[in-house]
């Protein structure tokens, strides 16, 4: 059988064939880009966690960056209000909520701090009670997080800002600290930073504090190889795709009559 040539399927199917190829090599290259970001920065966050916790007195280091993922100190008073409630977090397969409250400083300046997860069930009037119940000076041992990427959640920034939401528990469909930020009314770092409190803070039988909760949301640096090994392997399908129509694998054959009146696949 004398051996194919490769044809090339038409100009219209190359355009398609190299404009796909370039989309799926651009996502897999991002998505490797942002592996190594993630893999540094969790690196990063390994290192430091058992680093000798660093006193938060003012907002210049957060503002910084230099304390970004360091165990820290903080003293202050948990403002009356707002408070926040953060939607669609799950702990052990059960649905909840983090409580966020922002801690004001002798500087008078205030941080966000993720005090803990909390069920879903009556989770407004489980928040009002540990909000009530913590009132005078505190002091806290946390993580500072730094997130590379906040999904802002409009609908509620926009209310907050009409007024039309009551601000003593804000409910957030997103961990959008930024907003969270503008709805306070002392001074708030730059960053989009937030201090996750350590386990030791966890109340009985809530809140439930962990750091453990700030890989939560985001995509782990493993994800995100997944995914680039995932685009970098449909562009090989489609070379090979394209290279299979070149050499007339692709098409289909003619059926050829049998004697009984039925068709038979031509080989």
């Amino acid at each position: 059988m004398a051996s194919r040539r490769f044809k090339a399927p038409g100009v219209v199917a190359t355009l398609f064939a190299l404009l796909g190829l370039a989309i799926l090599v651009w996502l897999g290259t991002w998505q490797s880009i942002r592996y190594q970001e993630k893999s540094a920065a969790e690196s990063q966050q390994d290192a430091l966690a058992d680093a000798t916790p660093r006193a938060v007195t003012s907002l210049d280091a957060l503002n910084s960056g230099e304390l970004d993922f360091h165990p820290v100190t903080l003293r202050g008073e948990f403002a009356a209000e707002p408070s926040f409630l953060i939607k669609h977090r799950i702990y052990q397969g059960k649905p909840g909520y983090w409580l966020v409250s922002p801690l004001v400083m002798e500087s008078g300046e205030a941080v966000l701090v993720n005090r803990g997860w909390l069920p879903y069930e009556k989770g407004e009037a489980t928040a009002s009670a540990i909000i009530a119940g913590t009132a005078g000076e505190q002091k806290l041992h946390g993580l500072v997080h730094y997130l590379d990427y906040v999904v802002a959640d409009t609908p509620t920034r926009d209310a907050l800002k009409k007024g039309e939401r009551d601000t003593t528990l804000v409910f957030w469909d997103s961990y959008d600290t930024e907003g969270m930020h503008q709805a306070i009314e002392a001074p708030t770092p730059s960053r989009a930073v937030i201090v996750t409190l350590s386990e030791d803070h966890s109340g009985s039988p809530y809140p439930i504090a962990s750091y453990a909760h700030i890989t939560e949301p985001y995509l782990t640096a493993e994800k995100h190889f997944g995914y680039a090994l995932t685009w970098y392997s449909l562009a090989v399908a489609l070379i090979a795709i394209y290279v299979a129509a070149g050499f007339g694998a692709l098409k289909a054959h003619a059926m050829a009559p049998r004697e009984d009146g039925q068709v038979d696949s031509h080989s």
